[in-house]
């Protein structure tokens, strides 16, 4: 619920405040299109970089940070680190501390259990206490899922219906669809993250960022898409404005032509 709230709050920041800047950015003849763009991309990136890097420092480092060991790491290693970890974070040694061997404690041993590893990987701590409780099922996390997507999928139209080509909402589906593929693949076991994507973070945490840049990712569609768009009823309006407006040019020229010759004439028949 908490996830949901917070994810909320990011929605309406970005509507309210960055999307008028971004408006802001694109305005026609402040910069090129491809400049102007690029300032819309790299803002967005620095936004929502930064909101994941204060977010993730809150909550602290993670079970395989803690260890010192990547994600897919094997039993062996998890074990190996743990050793000599905790000859350094002992309470009796003086680089040591009751907390933090306490938490190197608590990550081994969510770590070296094959089922509290996976039930962490999907869902963190919350998924280890809940596993502990015997209320983690596929129904569980199949309506958990829908919850997350049907509610983001409801705000996503209702953000983008506005944009007059569509292709905001069109683009912003096909990534919201991408970004259920791949959490539902990692929930239910069809896949499993490469090793080099990010090594030092748990999948959960890997979700989880996907859910914080996603408001990024809309907002920047509406932005560029409602900046490039061009209406064709009011191309071809503008079009014939401009037409009549030459016309009665052409036409005005051409008069003070025609006086102008006829003035010429009678000068000539009458000096």
């Amino acid at each position: 619920a908490m996830a949901q709230e917070d994810e909320l709050g990011s929605f309406f920041v970005y509507v309210f405040i960055v999307h008028p800047i971004l408006g802001w950015i694109l305005h026609p003849g402040r910069f090129k299109r491809p400049m102007a763009i690029a300032f819309v991309v790299a803002f967005l990136a620095t936004i929502a970089g930064l909101q994941v890097y204060f977010d993730m420092g809150e909550h602290g480092a993670n079970h395989y940070q803690v260890l010192g060991v990547a994600r897919s790491a094997a039993q062996d290693r998890i074990r190996q680190a743990y050793k000599s970890l905790s000859l350094v974070r002992h309470p009796d040694k003086p680089t040591g501390s009751q907390e933090a061997f306490r938490s190197l404690q608590h990550a081994y041993n969510v770590l070296k259990n094959s089922e509290q590893r996976a039930l962490y990987d999907k869902l963190g701590d919350e998924g280890v206490r809940l596993g502990s409780q015997m209320v983690v099922d596929a129904k569980q996390l199949t309506i958990r899922l829908l919850v997350h997507y049907v509610s983001t999928l409801v705000m996503t139209f209702f953000l983008t219906a506005g944009e007059p080509s569509g292709e905001a909402m069109t683009t912003t589906l096909y990534g919201l669809v991408v970004m259920f593929f791949v959490e539902a693949s990692i929930l239910f076991d069809r896949m499993t993250l490469p090793g080099w994507l990010l090594p030092w973070l748990a999948p959960y945490q890997i979700i989880w960022i996907m859910h914080k840049c996603f408001s990024a990712f809309m907002s920047g569609c509406r932005s560029v898409y409602g900046s490039i768009y061009v209406d064709p009823h009011a191309r071809r309006s503008r079009a014939a404005t401009a037409l009549t407006s030459a016309g009665k040019a052409m036409a005005q020229t051409a008069n003070e032509i025609g006086s102008f010759l006829r003035s010429a004439g009678r000068q000539l028949l009458h000096p």
